[in-house]
């Protein structure tokens, strides 16, 4: 009776390590956590995740949506290293999702419109309070807002905006090559000073 008592005992004490050990295997860290939420997306009540040093740890700042103690403690229970998780409350309405979403179908809109040949749109950018900005042509400004505001409400905001201006690549290789043509004059001429410098001295020295 004894020796079953002890044998139970060693299996029970055997299967908790293993399940402990598994359990701590399949956890990732916070750091591992937020990478796979970069590669695949991030949770819909997240706004925002940054990254701070403190007493050379790196700790995550998470902004929540909505943020609660029961949603902090599931996200808790996701990684191995807990301590290393600060939640914040945000005043942002839209997620990192929605902004990214939103974002990337403005750009790809934008492509296909200079594609065409129809222009009007000239910049998508991020807006710090976690909206999205488009600045389009200013006859078209109310077309876009009216559109926009259909489809997107409130997350984009639309602004009258001008082409942004590049030079042309002719130009940018022009510049290039007289810089370097500059530079190699100048060797030639702080070489060409030493020289002659160099000669003087000698031609000194004969002299005496």
């Amino acid at each position: 009776m004894k020796k079953a008592i002890i044998i139970c005992m060693i299996g029970l004490l055997i299967g908790t390590f293993l399940c402990c050990n598994v359990s701590g295997q399949e956890l990732p860290t916070v750091a591992e956590l937020v990478e796979r939420w970069e590669e695949n997306a991030y949770p819909e009540d997240v706004a925002y995740v940054r990254m701070e040093t403190v007493n050379q740890k790196e700790i995550y700042f998470i902004g929540l949506i909505g943020r609660n103690a029961g949603r902090e403690q599931e996200l808790q229970k996701m990684v191995s290293n807990p301590d290393y998780f600060i939640f914040e409350s945000t005043d942002y309405k839209y997620s990192y999702n929605a902004v990214k979403r939103a974002s990337d179908e403005l750009e790809n809109r934008m492509r296909e419109e200079m594609a065409s040949g129809d222009g009007d749109i000239y910049l998508v950018g991020w807006l710090p309070e976690n909206r999205v900005l488009v600045e389009v042509k200013a006859g078209s400004l109310e077309k876009y807002r009216q559109a926009f505001q259909e489809e997107y409400g409130d997350l984009v905001m639309v602004e009258a905006g001008e082409p942004v201006v590049t030079l042309p690549v002719n130009n940018i290789d022009w510049l290039f090559v007289v810089g370097i043509i500059g530079d190699i004059a100048a060797v030639i001429l702080a070489s060409g000073i030493i020289v002659y410098l160099l000669y003087r001295r000698r031609a000194k020295r004969k002299s005496d």
